[in-house]
Order: C-alpha cells, then structure tokens, then sequence
C-alpha cells in the first residue's frame, strides 16, 4: 500500500502541510523550514543533522524528509522513493 503521497508524481510544499518532517540540520533547515512556513505549513518537525540517520527515520515510518539529491547520490534507495517539488525548490547551501 504504501505512503500516501507515493500516488503523487511531484510534490508541492501544500502535500506536506498534514506530514511529518525528517529535517536535516545540516544546512537544510534554514532554508526548508522559512519555506514552509511562508507556505503555511504547520508540520511537524524531526531535526537530525545525519542524512543516514535521517533516512532510516523515513524508513521506519516517522516522516518525510526533505533532502537535495545530491544528498541521496551514496545511499541506498532500495526501499526509499524520492519525489521531486513542482514548482521545484532551489535554495543555495
């Protein structure tokens, strides 16, 4: 069955509203979280400033993360999925 947001072929910051977030502390934050609440997301946060760490939150059903790709180059997606943000984020880290 499933994640309810793996039906969705991209994602906007309004999807996330109701989730919990897996929020990278590396530098991710500063930008991601002002986003989100310029969007009028009210979600939950998780902070964790390890990726692999943070993945393996996802992976055991505690939230979403949001994460550049570049980020996710290395890991192991075997059970992950990634969708992208329509329109997409850009932000500088």
């Amino acid at each position: 069955m499933g994640h309810s947001l793996l039906r969705k072929k991209a994602l906007s910051l309004e999807d996330l509203k109701s989730q919990k977030i897996v929020l990278l502390t590396n530098g991710c934050e500063t930008v991601i979280a002002p986003l989100l609440e310029a969007a009028g997301c009210r979600a939950e946060f998780v902070r964790n400033h390890l990726a692999m760490t943070a993945l393996n939150m996802v992976r055991e059903g505690i939230g979403v993360a949001i994460a550049p790709r570049s980020y996710l180059a290395d890991i192991d997606m075997l059970d992950l999925r990634c969708r992208a943000f329509e329109p997409m984020l850009k932000w500088d880290l």
